[in-house]
């Protein structure tokens, strides 16, 4: 991660970089050479209660252990997960020892670069993370063990195969899962689940940059906000905001571990509750939700031009095809006004990324408030971005139930400009899961548009709005592809 000149953070892949820089970053790291964990971890199988100790000791159980993970398979070489490996011509041994190397690269990188709390790392009864690969004849798995598993993890984690091929998301994922259980946070709130995906994507995304189909459908739904939960594991540059920021990044985990619990230690709250609870108490956000607000209108307004940590990566993965609703369209209403879209209304810290077409050397917009229910409150800013992807960005402005803002910001030749508009309310809506093929849950917050010196897209909502002119698009919108979570052909 390098601190660039402006002031942004960005990671950049080490094979992206001239020989010189590449030495000169090695003498860096050796210059501040990292700790090694130097605790035991002892082999237990009695968390999951899945595998005996006399099916390790006769064989019938095979295991391979690192200081962190105890990983277990069967002894059925005809079977689903060892056929895989043979396809790929990938002695099993080779295999395992790589499943190995993978988990503990991210705990490593989990406890080091992310600040993660690890688990056991405040017991003196340390314990090694047991993963358990299926389709390989585990007993007590059913009809013989072979067929694949996916992939999940909690206390344990469970993998076949393909999930845990090097270089995978879906290791460094579920391991992520493993950090949050161990935590004690939120294990029993049914309304925290979706960011128990959100959180373990962040952590795999930040180590393994590859193509990430739940980003392309988070960024088509962008006016649903990152904790609905059919964006749940597309949201993830929303908790990479979080982290790249100083003042933030403490909160993140400890919204894990200092969640408010009751006496039997069941959580109280939300993590986007302790979230902010913490970061209002410790002077973060002076005015809790308020001030939250802000650093939530910047974040709508970096989407623009994916302007986080990972920004290439990012811009590469919303230039696909499969993105065919990252911009919304405003609804015309006589020259130079507009009202926020019906079809795909914002709700609670959703984004609105509205494409302008300039016509003067100023663009100025006063966006006023349609509603004052649910706390209702707005943040709007203007977003110029240069060919090189380098954005501009205006002042924000701030609303409030009916009250309204103007931003400007000036014309640039060979720069593209969108107005961005992101629901900021004053009080916290729990959501919970998405009923399947229901209307979008929470509320809505519209607005209205008064622009002079630009015209804003204005095409009807059905209608794709793709990032690459020419480009036959998807659309995985919710709100206008018949509320499927699945892509269909843009119209």
């Amino acid at each position: 991660m390098l601190e660039m000149p402006d002031g942004c953070r960005r990671q950049f892949r080490s094979s992206s970089f001239i020989a010189a820089d590449v030495s000169f970053i090695r003498a860096e790291i050796d210059n501040h050479p990292s700790t090694s964990d130097p605790n035991s971890y002892a082999v237990s199988v009695a968390e999951q209660n899945l595998v005996s100790l006399d099916e390790i000791r006769s064989g019938a159980v095979r295991t391979y252990q690192t200081q962190h993970f105890n990983i277990m398979y069967g002894t059925k070489t005809r079977n689903f997960s060892y056929r895989h490996e043979a396809s790929l011509n990938v002695p099993w041994n080779t295999f395992i020892a790589e499943v190995g190397r993978s988990f503990e690269s991210a705990w490593q990188i989990d406890r080091l670069i992310l600040e993660a709390p690890m688990p056991y790392s405040g017991s003196s009864g340390r314990k090694k993370i047991n993963i358990y690969i299926c389709g390989t004849g585990m007993p007590f798995i059913e009809n013989g063990d072979d067929t694949g598993c996916g992939a999940s993890g909690a206390d344990g984690i469970f993998v076949d195969a393909p999930s845990v091929q090097e270089g995978s998301l879906t290791a460094i994922h579920e391991f992520g899962h493993a950090i949050q259980f161990y935590s004690g946070g939120f294990r029993d709130r049914a309304s925290a689940g979706p960011i128990w995906e959100t959180g373990a994507e962040w952590t795999a995304f930040t180590q393994s940059q590859t193509e990430e189909y739940f980003l392309v459908g988070y960024l088509s739904n962008l006016e649903n906000g990152p904790l609905w939960s059919n964006n749940r594991y597309g949201s993830f540059p929303f908790m990479s905001f979080l982290f790249e920021q100083d003042k933030t990044r403490p909160f993140l985990w400890s919204g894990w571990t200092g969640n408010l619990r009751d006496g039997a230690g069941a959580s109280k709250e939300d993590w986007t509750e302790t979230f902010i609870r913490q970061a209002q108490a410790a002077g973060v956000y002076p005015s809790g939700y308020a001030s939250f607000a802000d650093d939530m209108g910047w974040y709508g307004a970096r989407l623009v031009a994916m302007d986080f940590l990972h920004q290439q990566a990012l811009t590469d993965i919303r230039n696909s095809d499969l993105a065919g609703n990252v911009y919304t369209s405003l609804r015309a209403n006589g020259v130079g006004n507009y009202a926020s879209s019906t079809a795909r209304p914002l709700r609670q810290w959703g984004s609105h990324l509205i494409p302008l077409t300039v016509n003067g050397s100023q663009v100025s917009v006063t966006l006023k408030g349609a509603t004052t229910g649910s706390s209702a409150a707005w943040r709007t800013m203007l977003v110029s971005v240069g060919a090189d992807g380098t954005p501009r960005y205006s002042t924000m402005g701030k609303i409030t139930g009916t009250g309204s803002a103007t931003i400007t910001l000036g014309v640039a030749k060979h720069e593209k400009m969108y107005l961005v508009v992101t629901a900021t309310p004053g009080a916290y809506q729990s959501l919970g899961w998405q009923p399947e093929k229901g209307a979008v849950t929470g509320a809505a917050f519209p607005y209205a548009v008064r622009m002079t010196g630009a015209t804003a897209l204005s095409t009807p909502a059905t209608k794709c709005t793709s990032v690459i002119e020419g480009v036959d698009g998807m659309n995985l919108n919710y709100n206008t592809n018949g509320r499927v979570e699945s892509n269909v052909p843009c119209t």
